[in-house]
């Protein structure tokens, strides 16, 4: 696509991200299952198994947004207005794509609150009926609705773009 392209409306935003919550959906079920060769049935048969596609998708979120800020981050001229400023079709793709990752990060989540816990357990804690898988699901949604509603606000607004491409560079593995 030619640089100088116009940008998205609104309109086509909300359908961009559409089309990536389908396709971070389409991503949960078969990254894993082609990550294992076909071993694996296509459809999560587990809450283990969830939070494993949950991993596998993130990774792949993780590395295109990675590349993703570094790109935009090089195409401005580490001056204050173009982090304020600079707005173009890719910056609304990579937004886009990062408010459908967030949506399918949280319907993951709430699919395998067990695991977001990684290993702790209510006797670590001063109170022994704490339940810190719910508190880290918790946790996690007010982060995931963060990240995603900031990303949806700066498409929005089309300003404090830096503040989304460093957002996306946050997810350096």
């Amino acid at each position: 696509p030619d640089p100088q392209q116009e940008l998205y409306s609104n309109r086509e935003c909300a359908w961009i991200v559409l089309y990536w919550i389908i396709g971070w959906f389409v991503a949960h079920h078969l990254l894993w299952f082609f990550w294992k060769l076909g071993a694996v049935p296509l459809r999560a048969q587990s809450t283990i198994d969830v939070y494993r596609r949950r991993l596998c998708r993130s990774q792949v979120y993780c590395s295109i947004a990675s590349v993703g800020g570094v790109y935009l981050l090089l195409q401005c001229g580490w001056n204050a207005y173009d982090l304020l400023r600079m707005f173009s079709w890719k910056h609304q793709i990579l937004f886009c794509m990062a408010v459908g990752h967030w949506a399918v990060a949280i319907w993951e989540d709430l699919q395998c609150v067990t695991f977001l816990a990684a290993g702790m357990e209510a006797k670590q804690m001063s109170d022994p009926d704490f339940d810190i898988g719910r508190w880290f699901a918790q946790v996690y949604l007010i982060h995931h609705v963060v990240a995603g509603t900031g990303f949806a606000a700066v498409t929005y607004l089309q300003v404090c773009t830096g503040i989304g491409a460093f957002g996306l560079l946050f997810e350096v593995p």
